[in-house]
């Protein structure tokens, strides 16, 4: 007969879904080849967890942790995200900026509907059969290139790009469906460029005065990220003390506006390496900080998943 904590136990079901997630990043599965059980453990806010405020007048900056790939059939799991992103509509649109595209500089992705990108292994044949069909923001195309010419960075790194023929990776397609499953929030996608975290703050700070216009900033990754650490055999268990103080430290980190810590969070955040063995996840977290950098942060969504892989979501203003 099942105990009381039977349901914190991993399953063979969670264990496959970490050994794809895992998989995934460090390229040992193929693309399109799915295993055929798939899951996460989640472990939802905690209760008194700081609510969605009511939808501001200017639209805020905000910093979504995607997590795994299979959020959009987690649904149950991930009803705060839902809530959260009901209460930022309506909205013009949101320029998104996902770890999983970098490039040297600035570049526009699709401004025409295309078809999603896939950029992950071993999960099942269902996620690859999805579709998200929001509307393309390109009206925005041309302001935010003339804000982003701004930047002394992106002059020196070739001016502002276009890849038209991009579609939206999974760090842009499954935050946005689980936050607006209606479709109906225009995107417009950034690259994520390879640049110190003090010119990717100045990046978030040139494209701040578009929030005015009601467009949503959204840095799109993970507040930790280390895959490689993943323990199988935790699932449901409490995350480790070096993932939970880095979060905290975080917090903190928005909750006093020390963007100097932030930008150099390298050296001065505790165990970052542990956390961030590589800094696209991390870097979303720093543009949107230049984006509501004046702004008071709150955590719509915290928690943990996946054991070592924070939940915490960010929004300013």
């Amino acid at each position: 007969m099942p105990t009381a904590n039977d349901k914190d136990k991993p399953t063979r079901r969670h264990l496959l879904a970490l050994a794809a997630l895992a998989a995934c990043c460090n390229g040992k599965y193929p693309p399109n080849k799915p295993m055929k059980l798939q899951g996460s453990s989640v472990q939802n806010s905690p209760p008194g967890g700081a609510a969605p405020l009511p939808r501001p007048q200017v639209a805020p900056a905000a910093f979504v942790g995607h997590g795994g790939p299979t959020k959009v059939l987690e649904t149950e799991q991930n009803a705060d995200m839902l809530v959260w992103g009901q209460s930022l509509r309506p909205l013009r649109a949101a320029l998104v900026f996902s770890a999983h595209w970098q490039a040297a500089g600035v570049q526009i992705g699709t401004t025409t509907t295309r078809e999603l990108i896939y950029d992950f292994g071993g999960f099942p044949a269902e996620m690859y059969r999805q579709q998200y069909k929001a509307p393309v923001a390109a009206g925005l195309a041309a302001e935010v290139t003339s804000r982003l010419l701004t930047v002394p960075q992106a002059l020196a790194t070739g001016g502002v790009g276009q890849r038209s023929e991009r579609g939206w990776d999974h760090g842009v397609w499954t935050a946005t469906k689980v936050m607006w499953p209606q479709a109906d929030v225009p995107l417009l996608q950034l690259a994520l460029p390879k640049w110190p975290f003090s010119d990717l703050f100045q990046l978030g700070q040139a494209l701040a005065p578009m929030r005015q216009n009601d467009v949503l900033v959204l840095g799109s990754g993970s507040a930790t990220h280390n895959l490689g650490l993943v323990n199988l055999g935790k699932v449901g268990e409490p995350p480790p003390a070096w993932a939970v103080e880095f979060d905290h430290w975080l917090a903190e980190v928005f909750v006093t506006r020390d963007w100097d810590s932030l930008i150099a969070a390298p050296v001065k955040a505790p165990a970052y390496k542990m956390n961030h063995p590589t800094d696209e996840h991390f870097a979303p977290l720093v543009l949107t900080a230049g984006a509501g950098a004046d702004e008071h942060p709150t955590f719509p969504v915290v928690g943990w998943e996946y054991y070592i892989i924070s939940r915490r979501c960010v929004q300013m203003g």
